[in-house]
């Protein structure tokens, strides 16, 4: 299947999310972000009340990439969400390093976090 820019507009703005972006979102943006992205992670409003309770902005989310264990203690959720959580994080931290090493996909002034896929 071909996966060309020929997205919808949905799709196109998943494109222009850097980890610069990302890192100022704040505690209410940021799980708007994660649900529109992975609708599982906080998939009632429970989990996204005690996520933003805990005032985790894009910058924090991205500091604890990987580690399950912090969302944990930190948010109370149940582990497979603090999972999906910790890897969502890494994900997003690894891709904006793989565009910041040069992939000669990068913005003028920022990584891009997602290609249009």
């Amino acid at each position: 299947m071909d996966t060309s820019q020929e997205h919808n507009p949905k799709q196109a703005r998943q494109a222009e999310d850097t980890i610069e972006e990302i890192e100022d979102w704040d505690a209410d943006t940021l799980p708007g972000w994660i649900e529109k992205h992975r609708q599982k992670v906080l998939k009632n409003a429970d989990h996204r009340e005690k996520f933003k309770a805990e005032d985790i902005s894009g910058d924090v989310f991205l500091d604890h990439a990987g580690d399950a264990e912090w969302f944990e203690n930190k948010c109370k959720l149940p582990s497979g969400t603090c999972t999906r959580l910790a890897k969502l994080a890494k994900e997003m931290a690894q891709k904006g390093k793989e565009q910041d090493t040069g992939t000669g996909k990068s913005t003028d002034h920022a990584p891009l976090l997602f290609s249009s896929h």
